[in-house]
């Protein structure tokens, strides 16, 4: 068989995650298995690594992991989540590639998907994460129960669009506090405000545009905002350059798109109450002397 790998590197983590499931099958009772990742949406590249999550009815012993990792012939094992009854997740070298495969009860994501899409919990956890792995993900063992999994993924309930719209629309007003700023040496701060006020941005247009999103790991960053059909116009471009504009043009830009994004809000969700403490354009604090 040809080499793959460096031809094409989403393809070889596919079969690599294929001959890894088998491979624990035969030393396991599974009741699913996914690959997510850059591996299941075809944009891996050499750097990229394998995530294989499989999901059974009672977690199976560590034995029973470290038995199929020998017969894989991996390199040795890190732990990343110690073996225990809310399962594992194990990280091996296997032809080249750094794999981190895991195996988590079944009943546990029926119980995190009626968090996330009737109780509309657990938005500031990976949770959104997993919602996008199932959507996004290659089924390889388990199609039937994976299948409702995704189908209820796929259906994204007006209540979460609210609920995403509410949790994420949070700004420190950094247009009021400008002068006072540039007058201190608070470089790290502004950035970590600017920061985070780009994922409240980002997370307020994933809830419009009812996608999932996690803020844990948040990479692929460009073609998840491009996602957003419904957004500021440039979004993506005007987002990424509010960290390498001067401060105060920064500023500026970010006060432009919180009114924009607003009246998205406005527009599309008129019941959700987002207005601004302290709106952009308004005055700044002044000096008391």
């Amino acid at each position: 068989m040809a080499d793959t790998s460096s031809a094409d590197p989403s393809r070889h983590l596919r079969e690599l995650a294929r001959r890894i499931t088998d491979v624990y099958l035969r030393h396991m009772a599974l009741s699913g298995a996914i690959l997510t990742g850059s591996g299941a949406r075809g944009d891996a590249d050499r750097y990229s690594d394998l995530d294989l999550i499989m999901y059974a009815d009672e977690v199976p012993p560590a034995e029973a992991a470290s038995a199929a990792q020998r017969e894989l012939g991996a390199g040795p094992a890190v732990v990343l989540l110690a073996h225990g009854p809310n399962g594992f997740l194990d990280q091996f070298p296997l032809d080249g590639v750094q794999c981190q495969v895991g195996v988590i009860p079944a009943a546990d994501v029926d119980d995190e998907l009626d968090g996330l899409l009737v109780e509309h919990e657990g938005l500031d956890t990976p949770v959104g994460k997993i919602a996008t792995g199932l959507l996004e993900g290659i089924p390889l063992h388990g199609e039937e129960l994976l299948g409702r999994w995704r189908a209820r993924v796929a259906d994204y309930p007006q209540g979460l669009r609210e609920a995403m719209v509410k949790h994420w629309w949070r700004f420190f007003p950094l247009w009021y506090h400008e002068q006072a700023l540039a007058s201190r040496d608070a470089g790290l701060w502004r950035q970590e405000e600017l920061v985070n006020a780009a994922y409240a941005l980002v997370g307020t247009l994933a809830g419009v545009n009812r996608l999932y999103f996690a803020r844990f790991e948040f990479k692929r960053q460009r073609a998840f905002l491009e996602k957003l059909s419904v957004a500021p116009a440039r979004f993506a471009d005007r987002l990424e350059s509010l960290f390498a504009l001067p401060p105060a043009d920064a500023i500026a830009e970010l006060g432009a798109l919180v009114l924009e994004t607003q009246a998205i809000v406005q527009r599309e969700l008129p019941g959700i109450d987002v207005t601004l403490r302290r709106p952009p354009g308004g005055a700044q604090v002044e000096p008391w002397g």
